[in-house]
């Protein structure tokens, strides 16, 4: 039997240090791994918000580049993804709603970053919605219409697709002074 050094009687522990300090070894690695849980999760939140914020913003730039043609379009020229809704009697062609987007919407690759790493690829459709009077610029002085009291309204569609799935989409009324040529009003 094992003896006390000190005073030379038999040790009366049981290994009571022994089992107290395993259980705490064991709580405190059941708090570390629910730590490092903790913090896979917030990484792939965060990789998600990222991917979802870059294909944000690669949607509003390929929405800009759509602006940019609705503006050549006034001027004369040619442009894709266009419909006059005024001609077909309004029905929608493309309903934002829907999944499928039509077969010749352009497909844009956009690059968000300068250093190339985030590639989105983006497709937008114009719809030329008509002529709209402006209320309060249309009083009439002499019987005569005031300038710029129709404006030309467009409805501009654009979405982006990134990686891990992001898709985002985002739509804007853009109005102008002069109507496309050619379009019905």
């Amino acid at each position: 039997m094992p003896m006390d050094s000190y005073h030379g009687t038999p040790c009366t522990q049981r290994g009571t240090a022994l089992v107290v300090s395993l259980v705490l070894l064991l709580v405190m690695t059941l708090i570390g791994i629910s730590a490092m849980n903790s913090s896979v999760m917030q990484g792939l939140m965060s990789t998600s918000y990222q991917s979802q914020a870059t294909t944000l913003s690669g949607a509003e730039v390929v929405l800009r580049e759509a602006e940019l043609d609705v503006e050549a379009l006034v001027l004369g020229q040619k442009v894709v993804n266009y419909y006059d809704l005024t001609l077909d009697g309004g029905d929608d062609p493309f309903p934002v709603e829907g999944v499928t987007w039509p077969a010749g919407a352009e497909l844009l690759t956009v690059l968000v970053d300068e250093a190339g790493k985030d590639e989105i690829s983006g497709q937008f459709v114009i719809e030329y919605l008509g002529q709209y009077e402006v209320p309060g610029e249309s009083a009439k002085e002499t019987g005569e219409r005031l300038p710029g009291s129709h404006v030309s309204v467009f409805r501009i569609s654009a979405r982006g697709t990134g990686d891990r799935g992001a898709r985002r989409q985002v739509q804007s009324i853009f109005v102008t002074l002069d109507a496309p040529p050619g379009a019905g009003n």
